[in-house]
């Protein structure tokens, strides 16, 4: 999901989400992948309750502290309101560079 700059982003999220998708493919799961614009939160609890979802998969990126006390991630978000699993990636230098405790 893209909350700003629709038409510049959607053909490099449109690439990511093939790239994930085939990836899942080799490793015999089906998937559906979608790229909408808005407000993530919304727009994710919206398109997966129309899908029957049983896995969300979402991005992670890291964010200073005052951007973390400012607003709520959109993980943390989906985790009390979606009915179905939640996957969260992390690039490999973020999982190894963060203290678990801090995840």
């Amino acid at each position: 999901l893209a909350p700003a700059e629709p038409a510049q982003n959607t053909v490099f999220f449109r690439a990511t989400l093939q790239d994930g998708a085939k990836f899942f493919h080799q490793h015999g799961l089906e998937t559906e992948s979608h790229v909408v614009h808005g407000d993530p939160v919304e727009e994710i609890l919206k398109l997966a309750r129309e899908v029957q979802a049983d896995l969300v998969v979402v991005g992670h990126r890291s964010r200073g502290a005052l951007a973390r006390w400012w607003s709520t991630p959109t993980s943390m978000s989906l985790l009390d309101k979606l009915e179905c699993s939640l996957l969260i990636g992390m690039k490999d230098t973020e999982a190894a560079t963060t203290p678990a405790g801090a995840r």
